[in-house]
């Protein structure tokens, strides 16, 4: 199995995991107790994310750079050791400013189990690090088997919890635990790197003048990403956010699939990049868009058309503007397809990715800030869809120029209409066998499959796309 495959099974699989908790406590709980549980995950995943979105890319795209066995070594065990020390002074920030946050968000889960939180953020930071350890010292098999096994273990207890003993501190503990338990499984493999003696034990001057950038991308990024989130926490309530969460829900196979392509992509675009390649970029570049695109467009299409259909037979009615808001999300990512931020961290345009992030960051706020004054959470969502494609075209410009080409270069913009014409006819045709036989919404699940199944097909006879990776 490839690699890209292996990532992708991978990230599916902590998907899926994701996806039936967030049905569960979405159904279970009380609107007002599931918009608070979201914000402290808004927290969790956001403080992780602030250290998992620039220095894991660092670790490949190093790891590329260096040649000998040695040095690779000496990477892993600095990147490691920064790592925790990352971690623990993410967790420290978040106990200082605790009582700030609660009192902010109007949440006294955020004090109450601050503690359990805390070990939350340090872990699950600690382990983004075996992610790209795993694929660059080819244990990704293992990788994927202890995420398996520790995120179902942890499912099967947490519904048990939730549907018995509906007990929100059994759920932040069993949260923690999942994470130290999966920590001390794969940090096994790390032993003989930190025994090596180095000059450095944190990443080094060169590294980090790669790094920073990416992380202040990091940061304005990943704020850019949860503006609306955040904005609407601060400005409205938990109900709202529930609301919210519950509209900006996203099919598993999306997220998994980008992640693991960028993930892919990063070390070879690197390695190219200063070889002057730029040709081979390209090309490899049109050719992994062309696969996405197949895998990832009838999603989209599926998901705008049967979108009260999928939020109904997941989260139930009780969230009633929730259907509005996913169509809105939707639109946000027909352009995923081509994943740009990571790509101009890949051929050296770290800077230029920054100074595009911190444009959209200042506009997304302003615009978020007077949509949410007028329009509640809609025009939060509106705005966030809006200033999307307005991030992607500044990163368009700035990439074509670096690889001297055009968009059409890289983007296979006619293989991209073909298949969204076919997407929507398809998407039409069941959606109409839908309405006409006034079918019950879990009829969609058997629809999505038997679409998917024959969009995909169309394009990909033999499904070599799924079973051989998109790299």
């Amino acid at each position: 199995m490839k690699k890209s495959n292996y990532l992708t099974l991978q990230d599916i699989t902590l998907s899926i995991v994701s996806m039936v908790l967030t049905v569960v406590f979405a159904r279970v709980l009380t609107k007002e107790a599931y918009g608070m549980y979201s914000q402290v995950f808004l927290i969790v995943g956001f403080t992780s994310a602030l250290v998992g979105s620039a220095i894991p890319m660092g670790l490949s795209y190093f790891y590329g750079q260096y040649k000998s066995f040695t040095q690779r070594q000496l990477l892993f065990k600095r990147f490691f050791i920064t790592f925790k020390f990352m971690a623990l002074f993410m967790g420290g920030v978040f106990l200082v400013f605790n009582d700030t946050i609660s009192n902010a968000f109007s949440n006294n889960f955020i004090v109450e189990y601050k503690y359990l939180i805390f070990i939350l953020i340090v872990f699950s930071i600690v382990n983004g690090f075996f992610k790209n350890f795993s694929l660059l010292t080819n244990r990704l098999k293992k990788y994927l088997m202890v995420s398996f096994v520790v995120m179902l273990s942890m499912l099967i207890l947490q519904v048990i919890n939730i549907l018995s003993f509906n007990d929100m501190f059994y759920t932040f503990l069993l949260f923690t635990f999942a994470q130290i338990f999966m920590y001390f499984l794969l940090v096994i493999d790390l032993k003989k790197y930190m025994l090596l003696s180095g000059k450095n034990m944190f990443i080094s001057i060169k590294e980090l003048k790669y790094i920073l950038p990416i992380s202040i991308i990091g940061i304005v990024g990943i704020s850019n990403e949860l503006i609306d989130q955040f904005m609407v926490s601060f400005m409205l309530d938990p109900l709202a956010l529930a609301e919210l969460k519950v509209g900006s829900f996203r099919v598993p196979f999306i997220g998994a699939l980008t992640i693991a392509t960028v993930t892919v992509l990063i070390p070879i675009f690197s390695k190219l990049i200063s070889e002057n390649k730029e040709n081979e970029i390209i090309q490899q570049w049109n050719r992994a868009i062309q696969k996405t695109t197949v895998l990832l467009l009838p999603i989209f299409v599926f998901s705008l058309i049967f979108a009260y259909q999928i939020i109904g037979l997941l989260f139930s009615n009780k969230y009633e503007i929730a259907p509005l808001i996913f169509q809105i999300y939707t639109i946000k990512y027909f352009l995923t397809v081509v994943t740009f931020g990571s790509v101009m961290g890949a051929i050296g345009l770290q800077k230029e990715w920054l100074n595009n992030f911190l444009i959209v960051t200042v506009v997304n706020i302003v615009a978020n800030y007077f949509a949410i004054k007028h329009y509640g959470i809609l025009g939060a969502v509106t705005v966030t869809a809006a200033v999307q494609y307005f991030g992607s075209y500044l990163m368009i410009a700035k990439i074509s120029k670096r690889l001297n080409c055009s968009f059409s270069d890289y983007f296979p913009y006619r293989h991209y209409l073909k298949v969204l014409i076919v997407s929507l006819f398809y998407t039409l045709v069941f959606y109409t066998t839908f309405r006409y036989f006034n079918l019950d919404f879990i009829w969609v699940v058997p629809i999505a499959i038997g679409y998917y199944l024959v969009v995909v097909y169309t394009f990909d006879k033999k499904f070599e796309y799924i079973k051989r990776g998109i790299v």
